[in-house]
């Protein structure tokens, strides 16, 4: 039988840093020749990737052909595998330095697949119990699912283990309230509107740009699946093969007839 390597909870070894209070404080994110393999032995999935530094509150949408390293990417910041060489740092700070609770603890993440709990609604928006319910509802009430959680019998309503009862746009934009009420300095959005309605995704996507909302200081980070969901956004980074192949406004890059991004959106509006 395989064995899995549990993770370790400390800061690799060499790298630990001292870490400021309510860190990160601004959100700066910056990858520097960032290079990873699943084991020992096996190809780079990245390789070399570099970009940034991204300014506090700007967005960023990741692109690329199947297999390029886009979810991987999410994995790295996450630490959920250990880069081979490079760096992520937040706030000037080396990740690789940092205990794996406080990472985790202070980075949000919105998955591909949303996940809730056997329990009530209450405890799925706000696991820790450190939120008061008006701070919940106006989280809830943000994503539009408020009339939804008033008719089940608010926030004492019961959700089944893994949210069976409600539909893949329902626990999304549940999941979308858990991370509006912890509003990161970081958050990292791993194609998670890839399965949805274009009514939820639209949903999303206006909570998403408001500059002025609860997600306004957030330095997002989002893979994408579709593109017209980030044609927008501040920068782009396009991956192939596991490197950078561009990386900038998504105006410019649109303006290189013949580049990756350009290719991609053409090829996409062509299958429309």
């Amino acid at each position: 039988m395989a064995e899995t390597e549990p993770e370790s909870w400390d800061p690799i070894e060499g790298k630990a840093v001292q870490v400021p209070d309510h860190w990160p404080t601004t959100g700066v994110l910056e990858v520097k020749e960032l290079s990873l393999r699943y084991r020992p032995g096996l190809p780079l999935v990245l390789d070399s990737v570099s970009f940034g530094p991204v300014a506090p509150g700007n967005r960023v949408g990741v692109c690329g052909r199947t297999g390029s390293g886009k979810s991987t990417l999410a994995l790295a910041l996450f630490r959920m595998v250990e880069p081979a060489s490079g760096a992520i740092l937040l706030d000037g700070i080396d990740t690789q330095g940092v205990p794996l609770a406080t990472l985790r603890n202070n980075l949000a993440m919105v998955p591909q697949d949303p996940t809730l709990f056997g329990g009530t609604v209450r405890y799925n928006i706000d696991p820790t119990g450190i939120h008061s319910d008006a701070d919940i509802s106006n989280a809830i009430a943000a994503v539009g699912m408020d009339a939804w959680v008033d008719r089940s019998g608010g926030l004492t309503a019961d959700i089944a283990d893994g949210g069976t009862d409600l539909s893949a746009g329902q626990r999304q934009l549940l999941c979308l309230a858990r991370v509006l009420l912890k509003q990161p300095r970081v958050l990292c959005m791993d194609e998670a509107t890839s399965s949805l309605d274009h009514a939820t995704d639209e949903r999303i996507q206006t909570l998403l740009r408001k500059r002025d909302g609860p997600l306004g200081a957030a330095t997002i980070i989002a893979i994408a699946h579709r593109l017209e969901t980030i044609v927008d956004y501040d920068e782009i980074c396009v991956l192939d093969k596991g490197k950078v192949a561009e990386f900038g406004p998504p105006k410019e890059l649109l303006q290189r007839s013949g580049g990756h991004f350009w290719s991609m959106v053409h090829d996409a509006t062509k299958d429309e």
